[in-house]
């Protein structure tokens, strides 16, 4: 992937709200902060980061767009269904999407942390 990759923009505000989380996962991971960066620190965003690359590569397979292609696609996917499961309250698309989660040890610890970056983020933007 080419190191200026353009951002796909997804007009789903929770499908945009996951791929920020993976940004802001992916910054941290880069800064080797374990917490969120402060915004005068914040390195800006490689789009062509493999984790985002495959969040919007999971967000076009949900639309029909693409078809899932290796493992971080995969994870991509099943992570942005449960966030979407979760966003939504949806208590039969939460338990479906976690059934279909793929095995431990597949997925990249970084992805259940974009889940959880997502949780927080999502509850402030529901109630702010």
């Amino acid at each position: 992937m080419a190191k200026n990759a353009i951002f796909q923009h997804f007009s789903d505000p929770v499908v945009s709200l996951f791929q920020s989380a993976a940004a802001a996962v992916d910054a941290r991971e880069r800064t080797g902060t374990p917490a969120a960066p402060s915004l005068a620190t914040l390195p800006p965003v490689d789009h062509a980061a493999p984790m985002l690359q495959a969040t919007a590569g999971a967000a076009r397979a949900l639309t029909g767009d693409q078809d899932v292609l290796g493992t971080v696609d995969v994870c991509a996917q099943a992570y942005l269904k449960l966030a979407i499961a979760r966003a939504r309250g949806d208590e039969a698309a939460i338990a479906a999407a976690q059934e279909a989660l793929p095995p431990f040890g597949i997925c990249d610890k970084k992805w259940s942390e974009t889940l959880v970056e997502f949780l927080l983020h999502y509850g402030l933007v529901k109630h702010g």
